[in-house]
């Protein structure tokens, strides 16, 4: 039997906008390797040129007269995929109308929550038939004005799902929606495998098993199905969970883990002859990066944690002091993204007027590192 699920991922800033623009030079590189070069890649924006999503943004704003809120994320990046089964099934590889009504269908389904017009840009992701990558940026009123808002858009999409989770209601709405528009068969929750319900790990009853003692999670592990979204959800939790456990052995000695590139060996990069730095800042900074997206898949990203009550998370980390921890972590990897962007440019790209890491994404970073662990007692503990 197929599936249909998703990958969610919140653009907080201009900054995460132009690293997921399509056109940059590492995305392009990476693009290029197609595992499916018969399938067509379609692509769309409201910026013209399919890749620019700062462009597609400013259009989005233009039409609407809307404006961005200040520290509020500007748009979803959202991954709509369907069991490549389906696809194959559905369709013959020289085919494109099925990939090119994915894109339509998703699109569809986004502006069913997000609003009339909301989708900035669209494209069938690279090398895979059966994924859709959307950019949302939902307008809604805020004091008679337009404003970019997806707090309230998920917020009225989860009340209307009767979820208690904006994630866990986007994944019912996006299946919902694929049974209704696409087929029946594409169901959320159902596996391919024949193994009993007993048996399946998903990623909704993967915190209950892994709360049992490790002899019987490994059991579960080893003689379960596991769909490969939920291979990619544990495998996510468990690098958040290493996380959590160096940063309690380390405190706040703790140092995000490190890139392909290091920022020790900048001096030796020599002044830079190209025009674009990100290829720098993106290897030196993938590491910490990917723990910054990982934790906001599990909504626990930089924003999610804004206030003392650290109750975003709980489903998967029950244990208050891991959700502070956690909250830490983040915050210290992304106040690292911010010091790569500021030095690689400031030293690899010299320029007049030095960049402070401040300014940069994710802005806000230090502070939060001191919040948390103040609340965690190591500030005290340093202080006596």
């Amino acid at each position: 039997m197929v599936n249909a699920s998703l990958r969610i991922r919140k653009i907080s800033n201009r900054a995460e906008l132009r690293q997921a623009s399509w056109h940059s030079p590492l995305q392009n590189e990476r693009t290029t390797r197609k595992s499916t070069a018969s399938i067509e890649d379609p692509a769309w924006s409201k910026g013209g040129s399919a890749g620019d999503l700062q462009a597609a943004l400013d259009a989005h704003k233009a039409e609407f007269g809307a404006y961005e809120r200040r520290n509020a994320p500007l748009a979803l990046r959202i991954f709509c995929r369907v069991s490549p089964e389906w696809v194959e099934d559905a369709t013959t590889p020289q085919d494109t109308a099925l990939p090119r009504a994915l894109i339509e269908r998703a699109t569809a389904w986004a502006e069913s929550w997000g609003g009339t017009s909301s989708v900035i840009a669209a494209r069938l992701h690279p090398g895979k038939a059966s994924m859709v990558e959307l950019v949302v940026s939902p307008v809604r009123e805020s004091r008679g004005k337009p404003v970019i808002s997806t707090h309230k858009a998920l917020r009225d999409l989860k009340e209307r799902m009767g979820n208690r989770n904006e994630y866990a209601a986007l994944q019912a709405s996006w299946a919902d929606w694929c049974a209704a528009h696409l087929a029946p068969a594409l169901t959320r929750g159902i596996r391919s495998s024949p193994a009993p319900a007993s048996d399946r790990l998903s990623g909704q009853t993967a915190p209950a098993a892994l709360g049992q003692p490790v002899e019987a999670l490994w059991t579960a592990l080893t003689t379960s199905y596991l769909s490969p979204e939920s291979v990619e959800t544990l495998n996510g939790f468990l690098m958040l969970k290493a996380e959590i456990l160096r940063h309690k052995a380390e405190g706040a000695d703790y140092i995000p883990p490190k890139g392909v590139l290091s920022l020790e060996n900048l001096a030796a990069f020599g002044r830079a002859t190209g025009p674009d730095p990100w290829p720098y800042i993106e290897a030196i900074r993938s590491a910490a990066y990917q723990v910054t997206e990982v934790a906001c898949g599990f909504g626990m990203g930089l924003d999610d944690s804004a206030n003392d009550r650290y109750e975003a998370g709980h489903a998967w980390f029950p244990d208050r002091a891991d959700r502070i921890h956690l909250a830490a972590v983040v915050a210290k990897c992304g106040a690292y993204c911010a010091q790569v962007e500021a030095e690689v440019k400031n030293v690899v790209f010299a320029s007049d007027r030095k960049i402070d890491p401040c300014t940069r994404w994710p802005q806000g970073a230090t502070q939060e590192i001191l919040r948390h662990e103040t609340n965690l007692g190591l500030l005290a503990q340093e202080a006596g």
